[in-house]
């Protein structure tokens, strides 16, 4: 319909809090970030399941990248509820996720990120942005028991690489100028 017109592809606004925020609080334990929608592969019982199998290891938190405030006060105040929900995720070191704003958010926290399918391709293939760049922070389980193996091999041993804002760098830096052509 608009031959004419310039289509850039570029990722989700939110990567470019990757690699801004550094935390320096102790970290412990696995988040469990899981969707509670119709796009959930995994039943609550084997949730429950994966929880009782890591708390033999470490603490484990739950959570969900859902803020049930009303959208006009959370707009009101965008910095407070993105800075309440990455000091969360920076709380501990090791995040199991169904959602693709969990794993953003993990990453821009600094926590490494395992995550598992949905019945949506949605989660998987957002995933592609990250190939190459936050290889050694992300991780996509074929089932819950890898979930869980890869959890305990983090918890062992992290990352120690630091996350670098590669999505602000070379996409939204540029932004403006793009446009402008």
């Amino acid at each position: 319909m608009f031959p004419d017109l310039k289509v850039v592809l570029y990722p989700d606004i939110v990567t470019t809090l990757i690699g801004k925020y550094h935390f320096s609080g102790e970290r412990k334990g696995v988040l469990l970030c899981q969707r509670v929608d119709g796009e959930k592969f995994y039943s609550k019982e084997d949730i429950d399941a994966l929880k009782h199998h890591l708390q033999k290891q470490t603490v484990v938190g739950c959570a969900d990248t859902t803020i049930s405030t009303p959208n006009m006060f959370v707009r009101a105040n965008v910095r407070k509820y993105l800075n309440r929900m990455l000091q969360q995720f920076s709380r501990y070191q090791v995040i199991i996720t169904d959602r693709y704003h969990g794993t953003i958010f993990s990453l821009a926290a600094g926590t490494p990120v395992i995550v598992i399918k949905t019945t949506d391709h949605k989660v998987t293939t957002g995933l592609d942005w990250f190939k190459g760049i936050y290889d050694d922070y992300i991780y996509l389980a074929e089932n819950l028991k890898e979930a869980e193996e890869k959890a305990v091999q983090w918890l062992k041993n992290p990352p120690k690489e630091k996350i670098k804002p590669y999505f602000e760098k070379t996409y939204y830096e540029h932004l403006q100028q793009l446009i402008e052509e």
